[in-house]
């Protein structure tokens, strides 16, 4: 039976209480229990999984509407009407770029999926009313991701919209003004908006300050940048404390198989010496495409990946390992929290964020005797060793 949230934190569109209950509980055990890593192993499999993010939707309508119960027992069709009617209320369609897609089938969709673009996210942020903290959170805590880029030109207008409480149709008339250029802008704007009233004039004012810019910005939103930048300086912190670690002196150039040994077991090779990547399917989404192996790791490199979240994670997770790491396991996650969230803030990220499995993980492991050999004895157990003996 499923145990819920006292209606006071259920109210509360936070998904971390329950979360932080089960993270001290594994702590205590991970420090107590001879069986703490299967344990732990099995709580990844049962209890700490990824939360969808139709789940995160349901929650932000609860929380702003007047529905009774808990969130998770409300009817879908309860939720879909919802959606629809603050659509048709905001006139704003079922899709950015397609007009013919229907408002019920996409709400339905919507609030079954796992996951979604960021331009789903706008575009609720539309058709729900939302302000720019709350579209800035859904993108960070239910997609993982950054807050909306201001120098992108789509991103930037809805983040102006958001903010200025301007509806969907001033988007459109903004998005529309910007894709015919910087010429003739000014008047364009003044033929839209007359500027015979002193609002009018302001408003003009703001709205060529805001395509201005964005015409003279970057290509490249400058989180991403912030975020390759950090990768950069974090991989190359790894390095060096792993030849430290190994020989006590930096006199050697870190090669990638050297990284995939501290987060990849050597265990994990199948009879070819190739390192095994499956997962079982039980973890496979929390715990997957988080490790560094030669391939991640080349793909990072080589720019044929962008560094995300979960990369800088992972990398300062080692660097808050071993010998510097607080003696008192207790304050071991305030640490990591205190070494990462600044870094996380500067490339547009949210901070720590333990209802997400894997942050949750690796707040989890830091709390145990060896953070790296519990990270990796949870990762070996999570292996899918069907076929292992072929």
């Amino acid at each position: 039976m499923m145990n819920f949230l006292p209606v006071d934190e259920e109210r509360s569109f936070s998904f971390t209480v329950r979360r932080t209950r089960k993270r001290k509980e594994l702590e205590k055990e991970l420090q107590n229990s001879e069986a703490s890593v299967p344990l732990f192993y099995n709580e990844m499999r049962t209890e700490i999984r990824a939360i969808p993010f139709g789940d995160y939707l349901k929650r932000y309508i609860y929380v702003n509407s007047s529905m009774n119960g808990h969130f998770s027992e409300i009817p879908v069709k309860e939720y879909m009407r919802t959606i629809m009617d603050a659509f048709r209320e905001n006139g704003v369609p079922a899709s950015l770029e397609n007009p013919d897609i229907r408002l019920a089938t996409v709400t339905r969709r919507w609030l079954e999926q796992y996951s979604v673009g960021r331009e789903t996210v706008l575009l609720l942020g539309f058709g729900l009313g939302m302000m720019p903290e709350e579209v800035d959170l859904f993108l960070m805590e239910a997609l993982h991701d950054h807050r909306m880029h201001p120098d992108d030109p789509l991103e930037g207008i809805c983040q102006y919209c958001f903010e200025h409480r301007y509806g969907w149709e001033k988007m459109q008339q903004l998005r529309d003004q910007f894709e015919k250029g910087q010429e003739g802008l000014e008047e364009r704007l003044m033929r839209t908006q007359p500027a015979d009233r002193l609002q009018s004039r302001r408003t003009i004012r703001e709205d060529l300050e805001l395509l201005t810019g964005l015409f003279r910005a970057e290509q490249e939103p400058a989180a991403l940048r912030k975020t390759r930048e950090w990768f950069g300086k974090l991989y190359a912190s790894t390095g060096k404390k792993i030849v430290l670690e190994s020989s006590g002196a930096i006199q050697r150039e870190v090669t990638q198989a050297d990284v995939e040994r501290v987060f990849c077991p050597p265990v994990q090779k199948d009879r070819y010496g190739n390192l095994r990547i499956s997962l079982q399917p039980g973890v496979k989404r929390e715990l997957g495409d988080k490790r560094f192996t030669r391939l991640h790791q080349h793909l990072l490199l080589s720019g044929k990946k962008e560094p995300e979240r979960y990369d800088l994670l992972t990398l300062g997770f080692y660097l808050q390992t071993g010998a510097e790491m607080n003696p008192d396991p207790a304050k071991r996650s305030e640490q990591f929290r205190h070494f990462m969230n600044p870094i996380l803030e500067e490339c547009g990220y949210g901070p720590v964020y333990e209802a997400d499995p894997y942050e949750c993980y690796l707040l989890i492991a830091l709390a145990s005797a060896d953070p790296m050999e519990t990270y990796n004895n949870v990762m070996e157990m999570a292996l899918d060793r069907q076929g292992e003996g072929d």
